[in-house]
């Protein structure tokens, strides 16, 4: 091959080299940069904190013995429902065949001493007895008087606890607990047979019309929140959320110590939601919700996340797609929460924010393909 042919060959090559590298420079330059893209459209905007809640019902009663002893009878379920009045359960306690027999005697005393006051006060009259025999007779008959209130007061100590009960059957040991409301009966910890003492918790009576929700808020939350804010409550089911709405009832004046998930001890506050269940809903007593406390709302609002904001010398800053070139929009921030941000200028409905200003290739008048 010539020198001449060589040297046309190696031109040749050099123009197409510098073709392909122009070729690639201008794609490089004109290409769309994929970016995810946020539309932006008015919509509601809400500051929240939320906590773990548990439903409880309003009217809950504890049910616990009077006295010491063994239950006999125990004729009700979990989840029974229970009529006022019912027999719960029926002990056999010797505390209580004791103290029977010793207001009886105090009663058959007291008698005694009655008739014997009226006899002699009817002879004194008649002058056949001495005034000091008949104010020894009042003075019986006090004592007589005294002994049974005595023992019907230590019968009335048991009684103060809010157990309602009744003598039961023909032994005098047995008694019956009687149900003080209506309601469904829950978290039965006895047996039949088994040994139960005074305080130690048989059931639990709840009305099943009306719920309340308890969640427990940080001392530095609770300050934020008032008696009559709303919230909402959210309940996780298999496969949707439920939210029902709420307001605060009532804040406990003081803080309780809890530990954390984390195994921290945080002073927390109790605070008392009533809900708006519905007829239908699926709650009872024990169930989790989350509850959303609602301390501050914005309508039609432009919203974008604090994450797509920048920083500028002088002011806060969106990358946005304006005819599809990406270009610097200087923003005003309004309300936010921990998530997002209310833009009260610099930005109009339908404007599109590009979501990572640290997209690599990202620059001023970069094509821009939304993804």
């Amino acid at each position: 091959m010539s020198k001449d042919l060589k040297r046309k060959w190696v031109i040749l090559l050099g123009v197409v080299v510098l073709i392909l590298i122009g070729a690639v420079s201008f794609y490089q330059i004109t290409k769309g940069l994929v970016a995810d893209v946020l539309e932006v459209q008015p919509r509601s905007f809400a500051i929240t904190i939320e906590e773990k809640g548990t439903v409880v019902a309003q009217v809950m009663r504890p049910i616990h013995p009077a006295f010491a002893g063994q239950v006999i009878k125990l004729p009700v379920a979990e989840g029974q429902l229970i009529e006022e009045g019912q027999v719960l359960a029926v002990v056999n306690s010797q505390e209580f065949a004791l103290l029977r027999l010793q207001i009886n005697n105090a009663r058959s005393d007291l008698i005694s001493a009655q008739n014997r006051y009226d006899r002699l006060q009817a002879l004194f009259e008649e002058g056949a007895v001495t005034k000091q025999e008949l104010e020894d007779a009042q003075a019986l008959l006090q004592s007589a008087q005294n002994r049974l209130q005595q023992q019907l007061e230590a019968f009335a100590v048991h009684g103060s606890q809010g157990t309602r009960i009744e003598p039961f059957g023909d032994e005098t040991g047995h008694y019956a607990i009687l149900a003080p409301i209506a309601g469904i009966a829950s978290n039965l910890n006895v047996d039949a047979g088994e040994l139960v003492t005074p305080g130690a918790p048989l059931m639990t009576i709840y009305q099943p019309d009306v719920f309340k929700v308890e969640t427990y808020l940080l001392t530095e939350d609770v300050q934020l929140v008032e008696v009559g804010s709303g919230v909402k409550l959210i309940q996780e089911r298999r496969n949707e959320q439920v939210v029902f709405l709420g307001e605060v009832e009532s804040i406990a004046p003081f803080a309780e110590p809890q530990i954390s998930a984390l195994g921290l001890q945080e002073q927390r506050v109790r605070v008392t939601v009533t809900p708006q269940f519905p007829d239908q809903s699926k709650v009872a007593p024990g169930f989790e919700l989350d509850v959303q406390f609602i301390l501050q709302e914005a309508a039609d609002v432009l919203v974008v996340p604090k994450t797509a904001l920048f920083k500028l010398v002088d002011g806060d800053a969106l990358w946005v797609a304006k005819e599809g070139r990406a270009k610097i929009q200087h923003v005003q921030t309004g309300l936010a929460n921990d998530t997002e941000v209310i833009i009260n200028d610099g930005l109009n409905r339908g404007d599109q924010v590009i979501l990572n200003p640290q997209l690599k290739g990202l620059r001023e008048g970069k094509k821009i393909v939304a993804k």
